[in-house]
């Protein structure tokens, strides 16, 4: 389905990829490596460099790209960490009818309507809205679809067969379930 939701994930895998990349790259430049080219796939990236002798280059290179995701989401952590445990926190005290439940709730309602505005101004940042159509739908799957098979090593003159096959499959399975 090709929703707001599903091209906004497509925006956050991007910035992933990006960042993970971004850390191999890093790490690169700080080791002096000079990189030939970087090329944009269509499920990832790859940099092309120098030759790292040392073990231990390759080791940090190798690792740099995870930590850098890691430390991407542990930016990201304390928003699903804090705020969620500390909206259910207060949110007892209204449930069990405790002594200030109404000061709690009214804490919790505006946490969250704090929340609720954040995430729909970050919304408002991506596209225009689409919605779903069995066309979108199509082309979707149809570019997913041949990416994957060149991807996967296909020959050029095979990715069209792959590909209309993989989509009369989905739309079978789409219909029948």
């Amino acid at each position: 389905i090709i929703s707001a939701e599903s091209i906004s994930s497509c925006f956050v895998l991007a910035a992933c990829i990006l960042i993970h990349e971004g850390g191999h790259l890093t790490a690169l430049r700080v080791r002096n490596c000079s990189v030939e080219r970087i090329d944009i796939e269509p499920f990832g990236a790859s940099i092309l460099c120098d030759p790292l002798t040392p073990y231990r280059d390759e080791l940090i290179t190798a690792l740099a790209g995870p930590v850098a995701g890691l430390t991407a989401n542990l930016a990201a952590v304390p928003y699903f960490a804090v705020v969620f445990p500390l909206i259910f926190a207060l949110s007892l005290p209204p449930l069990l009818g405790l002594p200030l439940a109404p000061l709690f709730a009214g804490t919790s309602e505006l946490i969250l309507r704090f929340s609720q505005n954040a995430l729909e101004r970050l919304a408002s940042l991506t596209p225009a809205q689409i919605g779903y159509s069995t066309p979108l739908f199509v082309l979707a799957a149809t570019i997913f679809c041949a990416a994957a098979a060149l991807r996967c090593g296909a020959p050029l003159r095979r990715v069209p067969f792959i590909a209309i096959f993989s989509v009369a499959v989905l739309l079978y399975f789409r219909a029948v379930l």
